[in-house]
């Protein structure tokens, strides 16, 4: 028995219908499910929630709407006419600030959204997106901030970093976002200077990264683009860092690894080189488990861990303890993952400089602060669990 074939008959066609295209044996499955009773609010529910309405209302369209209720292809038509509107936009805010850093001479890749919708789909208006990332080299992201801040993009997150606290940033983390208005819409985009977990082989491996883009233009502005090698082990690890749990993402990853351009030798290189094949090979079986994604000899199955919640379940909501934790379970030997431990565990981050401020002699002290400001993060979480719980309140 497959892994879908327990699935209700709604997410099944939600499966079939969520690829890119669909060939004539799922064509034929898809039809074969449309004849059936099916509840049409569940399936809008799984495809709205997973992300792919968009994919879901083409294939349907490709399908004649066969079997859709009326009500039912209104719903997906709007929904899709939505998600149209917003990637329409988006593009329109990623061109502007292509073409600003493009004429001060910073590269930039466009990373997900719309210009991968554009790249794997042929339509820009087929993924579901909420915001734009952008990766810039680490060296030159002194140069893009101050670009965009002079740009009118502002700080989005809870805390605003100035010149003084970016290096701290860039250690810890490996994006920013920025905020921006158009007309009474805001527009978020997440500035990135690594594509991995924080700490994870920079230096050489970004020099590879950057080395390997290749000539892009979006709108007929220039910017760069990752090779398909690249941009496999990147969707692989986003994916990853967010558990796998939300549909769109294993459906970008099937339609990439489903090209017959594949370099799967250099798809290997590149995630050997980062410590991320476990996390490809993880992301591979998981879109072989849902849409039957063909294994290379690059990249052999492997059993999907136990506590891996694939569709239809409903992604969960972010936990910072298990996010942190999680690569340390797809990290290759003992030794990587405990130096992984340590970097999480130890080294000091801009957090703790915005805890207590000290003087830069006494720098050194903050790496005492990391763990005692994490030690009471985790008491105080683990005391509101304890009197939820005594309340008798959902944890």
């Amino acid at each position: 028995m497959s892994a879908i074939d327990h699935l209700s008959a709604e997410d099944r066609l939600c499966l079939l219908l969520a690829q890119g295209s669909i060939d004539a044996g799922a064509r034929a499955r898809a039809l074969d499910l449309l004849e059936g009773p099916l509840d049409w609010t569940l399936l809008l529910d799984r495809s709205d929630t997973h992300g792919v309405g968009p994919l879901v209302f083409r294939n349907l369209r490709a399908l004649d709407f066969a079997g859709v209720p009326e009500m039912a292809r209104r719903d997906f038509e709007a929904r899709a006419r939505g998600a149209a509107l917003r990637n329409e936009l988006l593009m329109d805010a990623l061109s502007a600030v292509l073409g600003q850093l493009h004429a001060a001479g910073v590269p930039a890749i466009p990373l997900k959204g719309p210009a991968l919708a554009d790249t794997l789909y042929g339509d820009p208006a087929l993924r579901e997106c909420g915001d734009l990332d952008l990766l810039v080299p680490p060296g030159r992201l002194r140069q893009a901030w101050a670009l965009l801040l002079a740009n009118g993009w502002a700080p989005a997150e809870a805390y605003t970093v100035d010149a003084a606290d970016l290096g701290w940033l860039m250690e810890s983390n490996m994006e920013y976002a920025f905020t921006k208005l158009r007309g009474r819409l805001p527009t978020i985009l997440e500035v990135h200077w690594d594509i991995a977990w924080r700490w994870q082989r920079r230096g050489r491996a970004a020099e590879d990264l950057w080395a390997h883009a290749r000539p892009a233009r979006l709108r007929g502005v220039p910017c760069l683009t990752l090779d398909d090698p690249w941009q496999l082990v990147y969707l692989a690890t986003h994916a990853a860092r967010h558990r796998w749990q939300q549909l769109k993402w294993l459906v970008d990853i099937h339609e990439l690894a489903s090209r017959s351009s594949m370099d799967w030798h250099e798809a290997r290189r590149v995630a050997n080189g980062l410590d991320l094949t476990r996390v490809v090979r993880v992301s591979l079986s998981a879109c072989h488990a849902l849409f039957g994604t063909a294994f290379p000899a690059a990249f052999p199955p492997v059993t999907l861990p136990p506590w891996l919640r694939l569709y239809p379940e409903a992604p969960a909501a972010s936990d910072m303890w298990k996010d942190a934790l999680l690569p340390a379970r797809l990290l290759s030997g003992t030794r990587a993952r405990l130096m992984y431990l340590a970097r999480v565990l130890l080294r000091p981050t801009l957090a703790e400089r915005r805890a207590l401020q000290l003087p830069p002699a006494l720098e050194p002290l903050y790496y005492a602060v990391r763990p005692l400001r994490l030690g009471c993060r985790w008491t105080s979480g683990v005391a509101r669990l304890g009197l939820r719980r005594l309340a008798g309140a959902p944890s």
